[in-house]
């Protein structure tokens, strides 16, 4: 019986970047769920199983990035979940998200390269691994 993949939830507005990270993740053996908001990303996160990580992009519609990991970290069943932030706003409003604890932030453009390493690195899967 083989182990489930990992889950990660990318919450991206710009369709063609989500697209790209959630067929990167796929590709690198993860289940990948994309969402386009901030209140797709909550409800998923209310509504269905915690993820074993979430790519968030800060300027976001409907619900900010910040207020999405504030209230991630304000949550006992997610508070533990490794949240990479991938932002293109200026590094003083990236700057902002540092008290409510990213686990990692990246600059876009991020290369899905980059992403992968980073992930593989946070939730403890070797390259060689499944999943």
């Amino acid at each position: 019986m083989s182990a489930q993949p990992l889950t990660v939830l990318v919450v991206e507005d710009d369709p063609h970047l989500r697209m790209a990270l959630c067929d990167a993740l796929s590709s690198a053996r993860m289940a990948a769920v994309g969402v386009a908001d901030g209140g797709a990303a909550l409800d998923h996160l209310t509504f269905e199983a915690a993820p074993d990580a979430v790519v968030l992009d800060l300027r976001l519609p409907v619900l900010d990035g910040w207020a999405l990991l504030g209230w991630m970290r304000g949550d006992a069943g997610l508070r533990h979940v490794p949240v990479v932030v991938v932002s293109g706003a200026p590094l003083e409003h990236v700057e902002l998200v540092e008290p409510l604890e990213p686990t990692a932030c990246l600059r876009k453009p991020v290369g899905a390269a980059e992403l992968l390493r980073v992930l593989h690195q946070l939730l403890g899967v070797r390259r060689d691994e499944p999943g």
